[in-house]
This record gives structure tokens, C-alpha cells and sequence, in this order.
């Protein structure tokens, strides 16, 4: 493990020199971003459980190259692990691993992803005011029930969508709106009635184009397209009525803020958010986002596992968010790849230290990635991390098995352990709650192993501390 020079950093984009920690957030935020992002790597590792079995399932001489989200956050790339600290945000991040950049299948790529796309749709927003157009927000679903495999209706939508924009009444409806082009977001959730594909698209129009002129409009012309692509029975009375009354929804002049989106962790964004932050949807009448199936996964429920493992599956270069061609150009957006949005860093960093590849192992291993974030973001810093690590070494924390040590005989979907500890595949569950008191257990053995070793006589934390009180 070693700290850098007191000076080294990670070279960024538009954030001011000075200490690491001078402009942290509010601590109560601070603790639910944590709490949050914790949470996230807890569903990383329930995803990198599913995605081991079913590659080992396959007979894949590499497990983990079954999805490319079993690598994210745990295989190294480099000779080291870095560990960095934004000097704007104060928040912490890992440099040397491989991120996955995967929407659908990580939820800890998936925040940082669909966050900058959120931007980049506000800043569409706002171009769209400034060129005197009006953003239309645009909801296209249809009928969909529980027997249908999810792969199938994404055909079959990809193919409606094909249909409702081709032809001359599109070229006419184009026309006569002064269409400049759109946005487009695909979501999915679970509920009763199976697999729910829908988009919400910004459609970018005249300042004088009447939403609900438009909505009549395209409301025939989407029926037709989902009868044409088979998503939709002509002859069915009942499914045609549902369909007209729920399958299209236009609302004119749309901001940056004046839609609120109902998300499972009670913020309201705007109409940017509904776009590009549809993880955070809470899904409770129109289904689960499938993020919750990792949830129920952990709670017990095979099935949901088996849900995940299909919908990664079928989810496998598929992309959330679609501008039309030369929309970007004119916004002023930068096209980056959502892999590439995963890797980027902007804000100037401090490089915190570097881990040893035994240590980050022993790191993961343990369910630690999301804690040794903290104690980076933490007032003790890099100290902190050493006093972990110490802990660790000493043998002061339990470690549990890695999926590796999953056998191709096991037929049975993995068990679940709390936080992002991994087990093998047994005939019952270990349910998140019946792990509180393990998570507790672990947590008094870090506070521990870190009190016993903060006599400072090593010369090396030492050294680290006075570098820091010069930062």
C-alpha cells in the first residue's frame, strides 16, 4: 500500500485547487449519499453472484464473462488500485478497476451514468427555450402481459417504433410541427401483468404546436404501428379502448423541473430525470424497476434471480437513451459512450494512496469497496484506510468465500449474504435480516482493529498525516 506525494492528484475538468474536504457537503447528506451508494454496491454484488453461477451454469472456462457488470468494481486493471478523493465534492472514487458502464445491469454505473445524462438533457431543455421550441414530452406503451418473454416485446416495440416514424404522414407531421428532433428513453419495470417496455421521449417542436392536437395525431398513428408490429389486437374492443385511453401521453412546454417524477427514494427531478433517471423509479402501481428484483433476490426469492438473469440477457446492447442524429451536434452535447461516461473523471482529484492487489482483494472479499469510499471521504482519510487494512491483515474480520469457488453442479441460484459478501449455492436462503447482526458484528470489529492501532507510532501513517496537514 502506498501514499503518494502530498502534491500528486488526479488531473480533472473545471474544479478550483484547495483541500479535499473544504466544500463537503452537509454531514445528514453526506450520510445518505454513503448510505445510498452502500446500497448500490450491496446490488453489484447480488448482480456478480447471478452473472458467476450462470456463466459457471454454461460451462464458460471465464464465469465472469458471462456480463461484463461480474468484472465491474472487482477485477483489477492495472498494477495497483487507486483510491481518490474529488477536491470540489469531497467524494471518492477508485481508479485501476474495470467499470462496466452497463445502465441495465449495474447499479453502481448506473447512477453516474443516467446522472450525467440527466445534464445533457436539461441542457437540450434549455437550448430548446432558446431556440423559441417547446419540449414535448412524449409517453409511448401498450398492451403487455405476464406470459411474454421480455426479449420478444423489445422486437416488437423496436419495430412499432420504426413503423410510427416512417412514411409521408410522418413527413407531414413533421411538417406541420416544426419537428427538430427527440430524445428518447427506454424503461422497463415488473409487475403483475409481466414485462413493461415504455418510452419517454422530448419531442423538440414549434412554440405554436397544441399538445393535445398532437397527441390525437400520433395517437392513430401509434396504434396503427403497434398493430402493424403485433403489439396490439384491432379486433380486441376492450384491448383497443385500454389502448386509446392509456397508451399515449403528450404534455406540452415542458421544463427542466416541472415534471415530477415519482422515484423510490422521494426526490423529484424534472422532466430530465423522468428521461434519463429511470432506475430511480419506484414502480409501485406500474411495477418494479428491475434493480428490485436484485432486492427480492436477496430476501429470498429465486425467482426474481431468474427474472434478473433474463432481463440482462435480453438487455445486452440495448441503449437507455437515443438522440436523434445531429441533435447532439446542435445542443452542443459531446457524444460519449455510456462506458466512457463510466470511466471519465472531471473534478480534480487527490490521489489518496494506492492499494496492493493482495489488499484489494482482501478488500472485496470482506464487502468492503463501499466503506473504504467513507473512510476516504472520512476526516481520518488514508489513515483511516491503513488502520482498516490493519484490521484485515490481522485477521480482526471475518472473510467469507468468493463466487469463484461456485461448482457447475450447483443447479440452485447462489444465496445471498449480507452487504457485498458472497456465498455459495445452498439449498435455503440467508435473508438480509437474519444478516443485521452479522453486518453489526463486522462493523464492531472494524471500529475495533482501527481504535487498537491508532497508537500513531508507525512512521509511514505518520508521514501521511503530516502530508495531509499541508494539503
Amino acid at each position: 500500500m502506498k501514499a503518494p506525494d502530498s502534491k500528486s492528484k488526479t488531473a480533472g475538468r473545471g474544479a478550483d485547487s484547495g483541500s479535499t474536504r473544504n466544500l463537503l457537503p452537509p454531514q445528514d447528506l453526506r450520510a445518505k449519499l454513503q448510505a445510498n451508494r452502500a446500497e448500490r454496491y450491496d446490488l453489484l454484488a447480488s448482480a456478480r453472484a447471478l452473472f458467476l453461477h450462470e456463466g459457471k451454469r454454461e460451462g464458460l472456462l471465464h464465469p465472469q464473462d458471462w456480463h461484463r457488470t461480474a468484472k465491474c468494481k472487482w477485477t483489477p486493471v492495472a498494477g495497483m488500485v487507486g483510491v481518490h478523493a474529488s477536491r470540489e465534492h469531497g467524494s471518492a472514487f477508485y481508479s485501476g478497476v474495470m467499470n462496466c458502464g452497463s445502465v441495465w445491469a449495474c447499479p453502481v454505473c448506473a447512477a453516474k451514468v443516467q446522472e450525467r445524462r440527466r445534464e445533457e438533457v436539461a441542457k437540450a431543455v434549455t437550448w430548446a427555450d432558446a431556440q423559441g421550441l417547446q419540449a414535448a414530452m412524449v409517453t409511448l406503451t401498450f398492451p403487455h402481459y405476464a406470459w411474454q418473454q421480455l426479449a420478444v416485446l423489445l422486437e416488437q416495440q423496436k419495430t412499432a417504433l420504426k413503423y410510427l416514424r416512417e412514411g409521408s404522414p410522418w413527413t407531414r407531421f413533421k411538417k406541420a410541427t416544426g419537428y427538430q428532433g427527440l430524445i428518447r428513453s427506454l424503461e422497463l419495470t415488473h409487475g403483475q401483468n409481466g414485462w413493461h417496455p415504455h418510452t419517454h421521449e422530448l419531442w423538440f417542436v414549434d412554440a405554436g404546436t397544441d399538445a393535445d392536437t398532437m397527441k390525437k395525431t400520433v395517437l392513430e398513428r401509434w396504434k396503427t404501428s403497434c398493430a402493424r408490429a403485433g403489439l396490439l389486437d384491432l379486433d380486441n374492443a376492450d384491448q383497443v379502448a385500454a389502448f386509446e385511453a392509456h397508451a399515449i401521453d403528450v404534455k406540452g412546454w415542458c421544463t427542466a423541473s416541472d415534471y415530477l417524477a415519482k422515484q423510490d427514494d422521494s426526490r423529484h427531478w424534472g422532466v430530465d430525470a423522468e428521461i434519463a433517471k429511470a432506475s430511480t423509479k419506484a414502480g409501485r402501481a406500474k411495477g418494479k424497476h428491475p434493480f428490485a428484483l436484485l432486492t427480492l433476490f436477496q430476501d429470498g426469492d429465486r425467482k426474481a434471480g431468474h427474472r434478473f438473469l433474463d432481463y440482462a440477457a435480453a438487455m445486452k446492447g440495448k441503449r437507455q437513451l437515443s438522440w436523434s442524429a445531429g441533435l447532439k451536434a446542435k445542443v452542443g452535447v459531446i457524444e460519449q459512450s455510456d462506458e466512457e461516461v463510466a470511466e471519465e473523471q472531471r473534478d480534480d482529484a487527490d490521489l489518496l494512496g494506492h492499494l496492493e492487489i493482495e489488499q484489494w482483494k482482501l478488500i472485496r472479499q470482506a464487502g468492503l469497496r463501499a466503506k473504504v469510499l467513507d473512510l476516504a471521504e472520512s476526516n481520518g482519510g488514508w489513515v483511516a484506510i491503513q488502520h482498516l487494512l490493519r484490521g484485515l491483515l490481522n485477521g480482526g474480520l471475518s472473510m467469507t468465500h468468493s463466487n469463484q469457488d461456485l461448482t457447475p453442479e450447483d443447479e440452485g441460484l447462489p444465496i445471498f449474504v449480507s452487504d457485498e459478501q458472497e456465498a455459495l449455492p445452498l439449498p435455503g436462503f440467508v435473508t438480509r435480516e437474519t444478516h443485521r447482526s452479522s453486518k453489526a458484528v463486522i462493523r464492531q470489529k472494524i471500529a475495533t482493529a482501527m481504535t487498537e492501532d491508532r497508537s500513531g507510532n508507525d512512521p509511514a501513517i505518520q508521514g501521511k498525516r503530516s502530508s495531509n496537514a499541508e494539503s
